[in-house]
């Protein structure tokens, strides 16, 4: 079956917008549409949004839904923008790969995504669902039958130091322990 869809020079928008008040750029309101770029609108509550210093991201793949979005900020200052969207393929009808990408939100310079920097994690994306970002986690519903979590991998505990001799600092050598 082929699907026919006429276009008239615009694209859905079918992502809801996301808000937030940056310290460096004011009110940004943020969108991705199908077939466009991602967008951030400056807003002002009495002029509405100005399309002349509108910041321009990544464009979304050919075809349909865009990029579904979430912020995460420190209050105004360090704001993330986090945008789920289809790899490269069409989602409209059928279920295509997805990836996560994660962007500065106040310049829309890409930080991160799981297309190039994370390429073993590969998901089917899913539809209307943007990340959740929660207590230092970002949570992601996928078709995979699988809910991805993404956060800081923790540090590892240090090494203990070792001696010349070939033993931890502090503890002795176990017997039968080889001679090094």
């Amino acid at each position: 079956m082929t699907w026919l869809i006429p276009v008239f020079g615009y694209h859905h928008i079918h992502g809801s917008p996301v808000y937030w008040n940056s310290a460096k750029n004011g009110p940004l309101v943020y969108v991705w549409p199908e077939e466009s770029p991602l967008k951030a609108y400056r807003y002002d509550a009495t002029k509405h949004f100005d399309e002349k210093s509108a910041m321009s991201g990544p464009k979304a793949p050919k075809g349909m839904p865009g990029g579904f979005l979430s912020i995460s900020a420190n209050g105004n200052q360090n704001g993330l923008l986090w945008a789920t969207s289809p790899l490269k393929q069409d989602a409209f009808v059928k279920i295509v790969q997805g990836t996560l990408r994660v962007f500065d939100a106040d310049t829309l310079e890409l930080l991160w995504s799981t297309d190039k920097d994370a390429p073993d994690d590969v998901f089917n994306f899913s539809k209307y669902c943007p990340a959740t970002v929660a207590n230092g986690k970002v949570y992601l519903a996928t078709f995979s039958d699988k809910l991805n979590v993404y956060g800081l991998v923790p540090t590892p505990p240090p090494l203990p130091a070792w001696t010349n001799s070939g033993t931890p600092a502090g503890k002795r050598k176990p017997r039968g322990w080889p001679k090094m």
